[in-house]
Protein backbone atom coordinates (compact mmCIF):
# COMPACT_ATOMS: atom_id res chain seq x y z
CA UNK A 1 0.00 0.00 0.00
CA UNK A 2 1.30 3.41 -0.92
CA UNK A 3 0.56 6.32 -3.17
CA UNK A 4 -1.92 6.17 -5.69
CA UNK A 5 -2.54 9.26 -7.68
CA UNK A 6 -5.99 9.89 -9.69
CA UNK A 7 -7.06 12.81 -12.10
CA UNK A 8 -9.81 13.94 -14.06
CA UNK A 9 -10.36 16.85 -16.69
CA UNK A 10 -13.86 19.42 -16.06
CA UNK A 11 -14.78 21.44 -17.85
CA UNK A 12 -15.54 24.23 -15.40
CA UNK A 13 -13.29 26.95 -14.21
CA UNK A 14 -10.90 25.92 -11.11
CA UNK A 15 -12.74 27.99 -8.62
CA UNK A 16 -16.21 26.25 -9.49
CA UNK A 17 -14.18 22.78 -9.13
CA UNK A 18 -12.60 23.49 -5.62
CA UNK A 19 -15.88 24.84 -4.02
CA UNK A 20 -17.94 21.71 -5.32
CA UNK A 21 -14.93 19.59 -4.21
CA UNK A 22 -14.73 21.24 -0.58
CA UNK A 23 -18.44 20.44 0.46
CA UNK A 24 -17.86 17.45 1.46
CA UNK A 25 -20.82 17.06 3.15
CA UNK A 26 -22.38 16.69 0.07
CA UNK A 27 -20.88 13.59 -0.94
CA UNK A 28 -23.12 10.58 0.48
CA UNK A 29 -25.94 12.43 -2.31
CA UNK A 30 -23.40 11.55 -5.17
CA UNK A 31 -21.01 8.72 -4.53
CA UNK A 32 -21.90 5.46 -3.67
CA UNK A 33 -19.02 4.57 -1.72
CA UNK A 34 -19.46 7.08 0.66
CA UNK A 35 -22.13 6.51 3.41
CA UNK A 36 -21.96 9.56 5.78
CA UNK A 37 -20.03 12.21 6.01
CA UNK A 38 -20.39 14.83 9.48
CA UNK A 39 -18.49 18.30 9.93
CA UNK A 40 -17.29 17.78 13.40
CA UNK A 41 -15.79 21.72 12.82
CA UNK A 42 -15.06 23.54 9.82
CA UNK A 43 -13.50 27.18 10.09
CA UNK A 44 -14.02 28.96 7.04
CA UNK A 45 -11.61 31.67 7.42
CA UNK A 46 -8.81 29.41 8.08
CA UNK A 47 -9.94 27.07 5.93
CA UNK A 48 -9.66 24.03 8.68
CA UNK A 49 -12.33 21.22 9.50
CA UNK A 50 -12.35 18.02 11.14
CA UNK A 51 -14.55 15.48 9.10
CA UNK A 52 -16.06 12.07 10.27
CA UNK A 53 -16.33 10.00 7.37
CA UNK A 54 -18.33 6.54 6.85
CA UNK A 55 -17.90 4.39 3.68
CA UNK A 56 -17.82 1.27 2.34
CA UNK A 57 -15.27 -1.17 0.34
CA UNK A 58 -16.66 -4.21 -2.17
CA UNK A 59 -14.30 -6.22 -3.36
CA UNK A 60 -16.31 -9.00 -4.69
CA UNK A 61 -18.56 -10.88 -2.08
CA UNK A 62 -16.73 -8.88 0.44
CA UNK A 63 -18.32 -5.63 1.89
CA UNK A 64 -16.77 -3.83 4.56
CA UNK A 65 -17.74 -0.42 6.10
CA UNK A 66 -14.30 1.41 6.90
CA UNK A 67 -14.87 4.86 9.68
CA UNK A 68 -12.08 7.53 10.00
CA UNK A 69 -11.84 10.82 11.20
CA UNK A 70 -9.58 13.26 9.30
CA UNK A 71 -8.01 17.22 9.08
CA UNK A 72 -9.13 18.67 6.53
CA UNK A 73 -7.22 22.12 5.11
CA UNK A 74 -9.11 23.82 2.22
CA UNK A 75 -6.82 26.73 0.73
CA UNK A 76 -9.03 29.47 -1.32
CA UNK A 77 -6.12 31.27 -2.14
CA UNK A 78 -3.90 28.59 -3.53
CA UNK A 79 -7.24 26.33 -4.79
CA UNK A 80 -5.43 23.40 -3.26
CA UNK A 81 -6.65 20.94 -0.28
CA UNK A 82 -5.40 18.23 1.96
CA UNK A 83 -5.86 16.17 4.76
CA UNK A 84 -4.87 13.90 7.57
CA UNK A 85 -5.74 11.01 9.19
CA UNK A 86 -6.85 12.14 13.25
CA UNK A 87 -8.20 8.32 13.69
CA UNK A 88 -10.21 5.99 12.56
CA UNK A 89 -9.69 2.03 10.83
CA UNK A 90 -6.86 3.15 8.69
CA UNK A 91 -3.16 3.28 10.20
CA UNK A 92 -2.46 5.95 8.05
CA UNK A 93 -4.67 8.18 5.15
CA UNK A 94 -3.86 11.13 3.68
CA UNK A 95 -3.46 13.62 0.60
CA UNK A 96 -4.28 16.06 -1.41
CA UNK A 97 -5.95 17.77 -3.95
CA UNK A 98 -4.75 19.78 -6.78
CA UNK A 99 -7.03 22.30 -9.21
CA UNK A 100 -5.09 22.99 -12.08
CA UNK A 101 -6.46 25.59 -14.71
CA UNK A 102 -6.04 24.37 -18.48
CA UNK A 103 -7.69 26.59 -20.18
CA UNK A 104 -10.42 29.80 -19.32
CA UNK A 105 -12.79 26.90 -18.78
CA UNK A 106 -11.25 23.65 -18.23
CA UNK A 107 -10.03 22.11 -14.87
CA UNK A 108 -7.41 19.25 -14.12
CA UNK A 109 -8.32 17.61 -10.53
CA UNK A 110 -5.79 15.69 -8.98
CA UNK A 111 -5.99 13.79 -5.98
CA UNK A 112 -3.06 12.14 -4.30
CA UNK A 113 -3.70 9.17 -1.33
CA UNK A 114 -1.54 8.19 0.92
CA UNK A 115 -2.95 5.14 2.95
CA UNK A 116 -2.40 2.12 4.60
CA UNK A 117 -4.90 0.05 6.05
CA UNK A 118 -2.37 -1.46 8.70
CA UNK A 119 -3.62 -5.31 8.20
CA UNK A 120 -1.21 -7.71 9.80
CA UNK A 121 0.57 -10.49 7.23
CA UNK A 122 -0.88 -8.67 3.73
CA UNK A 123 1.13 -10.07 1.27
CA UNK A 124 2.56 -8.22 -1.77
CA UNK A 125 -0.62 -9.66 -3.94
CA UNK A 126 -3.33 -8.38 -1.38
CA UNK A 127 -1.31 -5.18 -1.25
CA UNK A 128 -1.52 -4.64 -5.22
CA UNK A 129 -5.40 -5.81 -4.70
CA UNK A 130 -6.26 -2.92 -2.31
CA UNK A 131 -3.96 -0.11 -4.07
CA UNK A 132 -5.93 -1.05 -7.39
CA UNK A 133 -9.07 -0.64 -5.30
CA UNK A 134 -8.38 2.11 -3.51
CA UNK A 135 -7.25 3.91 -7.10
CA UNK A 136 -10.82 2.75 -8.57
CA UNK A 137 -12.31 4.58 -6.17
CA UNK A 138 -10.53 7.84 -6.18
CA UNK A 139 -11.44 8.05 -9.65
CA UNK A 140 -14.98 7.26 -9.25
CA UNK A 141 -14.74 9.97 -6.62
CA UNK A 142 -13.32 12.73 -9.15
CA UNK A 143 -15.22 11.05 -12.41
CA UNK A 144 -18.56 11.77 -9.56
CA UNK A 145 -17.35 15.41 -8.39
CA UNK A 146 -16.56 16.20 -12.63
CA UNK A 147 -20.32 14.91 -13.53
CA UNK A 148 -21.88 16.99 -10.72
CA UNK A 149 -19.88 20.00 -11.67
CA UNK A 150 -20.70 19.81 -15.31
CA UNK A 151 -24.41 18.90 -14.57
Amino acid sequence: MGVIKAEVLIDAPPSEVFEMARRVEDYPDFMPDVEEVEILSRDDITGIARVRWLGKVEIKSIRKKVRWTEEEIWDSDKLAGKFSLIEGDYKTYGGNWEFEKVDDSKTRLTLELDFNLGLPLVGPIINKLLDKLMLTNCQGMLDAIKKRVES
